[in-house]
């Protein structure tokens, strides 16, 4: 028997039909020698060649896979990834120091991580506030804030709350009795005579030893401080 016009030749199966999984914000594929992926609608996705693929957007995408002879599996599944459900905005803090002291309000500024990629709005009391699209904010008034930060893809969530508020002012009064001035409970104090500070003198109580202006400063538990005058004369 002439067999010179004889082929030889071997059926190899196809490599399995991969198998997508998720692991933060990351695709993996079951293990293959080469690798394709692509979008919802099969469109090849140039350069996505590896067994991980970090999707740019949410949506469904695809794998396929080659073994180490060229044989190319079907197309896996569709799994569906959500870009968003890992994103979380950085945090705001206190990028100046805030005194909200009734009064004497001293603006402030809060702010989160500066990013190119992102964008921002700031919400007072879950309100949009004008012109406030930048990664801090100044504060001038008391209030719940919070910022809508969004990255590239879209992806938009708020940051924690954080809560303002203005502290109401000291309001001391200096009393006479005798030879003795005094005010209202405080947290500290501090007397003077004619502007001038009499060192030592930080108690609730005082005794002049002359006629003169004197006034008392208090502060409150938030630090909040406010002076009280008094024109002492000495009782005969």
């Amino acid at each position: 028997i002439d067999t010179s016009d004889f082929i030889s030749y071997e059926i190899h199966p196809l490599p399995v039909r991969p198998v997508i999984i998720q692991h933060n914000d990351t695709l993996i594929s079951t293990k293959g020698f080469k690798y394709q992926w692509y979008d919802l609608i099969y469109h090849l996705i140039s350069g996505e060649t590896n067994q991980f693929f970090i999707p740019p957007q949410s949506g469904y995408y695809h794998v396929k896979v080659k073994d180490s002879l060229g044989c190319e599996s079907y197309y896996s599944s569709s799994y569906y990834f959500d870009r968003c459900y890992y994103f979380a905005p950085p945090p705001i803090f206190r990028n100046k120091e805030i005194s909200f002291c009734s009064g004497i309000l001293s603006p402030g500024e809060l702010a989160t991580v500066d990013k190119l990629s992102f964008s921002y709005q700031w919400f007072r009391n879950n309100k949009g506030i004008s012109n406030s699209d930048s990664s801090y904010f100044m504060v001038s008034d008391s209030g719940d804030y919070k910022v809508m930060v969004t990255d590239s893809a879209g992806c938009s969530k708020f940051t924690d709350v954080e809560i303002m508020y203005r502290i109401k002012n000291p309001s001391p009064t200096i009393y006479q009795e005798g030879n003795i001035l005094f005010t209202g409970v405080a947290q500290s104090y501090q007397w003077y005579q004619d502007g001038v500070l009499l060192p030592g003198e930080t108690g609730q109580f005082y005794s002049p030893g002359s006629d003169g202006n004197y006034s008392v400063e208090v502060e409150n538990e938030a630090g909040c401080k406010v002076k009280a005058f008094y024109d002492f004369k000495f009782c005969k």
